[in-house]
């Protein structure tokens, strides 16, 4: 076996694909409160753009029509990508977007000790958000 790669300073920023990237912006901006901090190529008419949340952030691209099989052997879609957001005020969260989503899992306290909710973006993607294990 080889040398392990250090990985201390590598920050991962995974990239979701969407049917249209305008709603999703929207949602992510202002039903969610992210920010967008990247537009490509501009923010006009954008084919990806980076969203941040804190100190983090992910991308999200326009969903090819013709998509590249070789990355994507299954196509695309929301089923496989789950976001979990840790939140230290996890009540005013839930208060504040309950009337405008979709709500999968309402907020309740886990067998684990976190209290946790969880919804949809507009593509299907997994959001939950959840306390810090509170306890």
């Amino acid at each position: 076996m080889g040398r392990k790669v250090n990985y201390n300073q590598v920050k991962l920023e995974p990239m979701i694909y969407v049917s249209d990237i305008e709603a999703s912006i929207k949602f992510y901006t202002e039903i969610l409160g992210f920010n967008v901090i990247e537009y490509y190529p501009d923010n006009r008419n954008p084919s990806w753009v980076a969203i941040q949340i804190g100190e983090q952030r992910f991308a999200m691209g326009n969903m090819f029509k013709n998509i590249n099989h070789k990355y994507h052997r299954n196509g695309i879609n929301g089923s496989g990508v789950y976001f979990y957001i840790i939140v230290d005020n996890i009540e005013e969260v839930y208060q504040r977007l309950k009337s405008s989503v979709y709500i999968i899992e309402k907020l309740e306290k886990k067998p684990w000790g976190n209290t946790e909710f969880a919804i949809n973006d507009p593509d299907g993607y997994l959001i939950s958000f959840s306390d810090s294990n509170k306890s």
